[in-house]
């Protein structure tokens, strides 16, 4: 991706989570935005349209307590914005690659790649 402005949308959108700024982060997603989490847990698969996207999240933060603990990197790759993050969950911390990308100065999709898979598996699994 070469627009900076893509850079600038992601770094926007985690500066305002960092934050605490729900508007904000809100206001970072497309209408059209698509959230793809691997795994086997109840959470995984493709949450496609802003309205499933955000219920997934807000189950997700239910379950975790999750917060953004810090960002490692941001960079642009050939299709796609990636994030290295650290999120603080009440389990511990979460280490996760989030590759995004962008429409209209807004997230349009993001895909999330775990460091330790197994690990959030089994966590979101638990009952």
């Amino acid at each position: 991706m070469d627009d900076p402005a893509d850079i600038r949308a992601v770094e926007r959108y985690l500066d305002a989570w960092g934050r605490g700024d729900l508007a904000g982060v809100l206001g970072s997603y497309h209408p059209d935005l698509t959230l793809v989490w691997p795994g086997s847990h109840p959470f995984a698969g493709e949450h496609a349209g802003l309205d499933a996207a955000l219920t997934a999240l807000a189950a997700l933060q239910e379950r975790t307590g999750r917060r953004l603990d810090r960002v490692v990197s941001v960079t642009a790759e050939a299709d796609h914005i990636a994030a290295e993050i650290v999120e603080r969950w009440t389990c511990g911390e979460v280490a996760r690659t989030l590759r995004f990308r962008t429409c209209d100065g807004r997230i349009r999709s993001c895909t999330v790649v775990e460091h330790d898979a197994a690990s959030v598996d089994a966590e979101l699994s638990r009952s």
